[in-house]
């Protein structure tokens, strides 16, 4: 009988100790005990494995810093790029939130190269860099209030002199104050009287000082119906893995029925056609629509670019002209935003946090 309550009370006393473990590695996060029936709720085999595989290195990086790390020396640079990007993410980022408004920075940093390889150790000190950068970015981004870290994204660059240099996107903005989930629209959301310039903040058609313009407003109205996604129910919660951007032009796509591109984009056309009324606004809201949902994700050129099961995250329109063979070209420049998103079980992984926080 003494045996088997010292048995009791050992397993009780492990299982006490690896609930506070899990408890401080979450930072004092609140986390979600796992439900008694959760029967109904399947998670894919693959997104277990993502979530294993972001366990696995958030285990590496707390090891190293403990000084505990008895893994392996090195890693390829594509495994630490989508680690890096995929914890930092899990950790930091709430990219289904409706935002307002949002900005874009660019953050540079480089690592040490060793025949192709990262030192996990150098691993470990480039995320903590980029922690650091990013939350000093993130608090200078121009928004003081009800403010949120909707992303980054993490591209290696070349290497030199035996150093990789790493590119970072950090897209931050600020939540609307009343996510009332829209109603969706058949035809279009524009009306008669609605009347932009093309872009360059050109302002409205019968009023040039509105700070605004035909791209932004048509970007604004794209991810205020389809650039967020309700909270999940409990007990789950989303994550992104493999975000990226595609960049388009404007030229990419022709619409023979339209007998124009789909995308903004005339070469010295009349003063008319760059002022969009209700009609051409609703026509580029649809034509976008079928480029992002579309074109973009069924486009060989671009399959390589995207995550398996692309969902789209935003798009940034921005209204642009420039000179080219002596004609000055207008056009709806796009940066198309995607991920792969994953429902997990909120007690996989430690919810998100404010960065600011800590």
């Amino acid at each position: 009988m003494r045996q088997k309550i010292l048995r009791s009370n050992l397993i009780l006393a492990l299982f006490s100790f690896a609930l506070i473990i899990a408890a401080l590695s979450c930072k004092k996060d609140k986390l979600t005990e796992p439900p008694q029936d959760n029967e109904e709720i399947s998670i894919p085999s693959k997104t277990q494995l993502i979530v294993e595989r972001i366990k696995t290195f958030d285990n590496q990086l707390r090891q190293i810093k403990q000084g505990a790390y008895k893994g392996v020396e090195y890693t390829s640079i594509d495994s630490a790029m989508w680690n890096i990007e995929s914890l930092f993410n899990v950790n930091y980022s709430f990219p289904d939130l409706m935002y307002e408004s949002k900005v874009s920075q660019e953050l540079n940093f480089s690592i040490n190269v060793y025949d192709n390889m990262l030192s996990m150790h150098d691993v470990h000190r480039l995320y903590e860099e980029i922690v650091s950068s990013v939350r000093l970015a993130y608090m200078n981004d121009g928004f003081t209030n009800n403010k949120s870290l909707m992303t980054i994204i993490v591209r290696k660059g070349e290497v030199v002199s035996n150093k990789l240099n790493v590119n970072v996107t950090l897209i931050s903005g600020r939540k609307s104050s009343d996510p009332i989930e829209p109603n969706p629209v058949l035809n279009g959301p524009f009306k008669e009287g609605d009347c932009f310039y093309f872009g360059e903040y050109g302002g409205a058609c019968d009023d040039p000082t509105w700070i605004t313009d035909a791209a932004e407003v048509l970007e604004d109205t794209i991810n205020y119906y389809y650039g967020w996604y309700p909270k999940e129910p409990d007990p789950v919660r989303a994550i992104y893995v493999n975000v990226g951007q595609i960049f388009l032009s404007g030229n990419e796509y022709f619409n023979q029925n339209q007998n124009s591109y789909y995308i903004f984009y005339h070469l010295d056309p009349p003063d008319s056609l760059l002022y969009l009324d209700y009609e051409l606004l609703n026509r580029y809201y649809n034509n976008e629509l079928k480029v992002i949902f579309d074109l973009v994700p069924n486009d060989p050129k671009y399959i390589s670019q995207l995550p398996e099961d692309a969902r789209f995250m935003e798009v940034e329109i921005s209204g642009i002209s420039y000179y080219i063979d002596n004609k000055t070209l207008y056009a709806h420049q796009n940066i198309i935003l995607y991920g792969s998103r994953h429902v997990i079980f909120e007690y996989d992984l430690c919810q998100p946090r404010d960065i600011l926080n800590e």
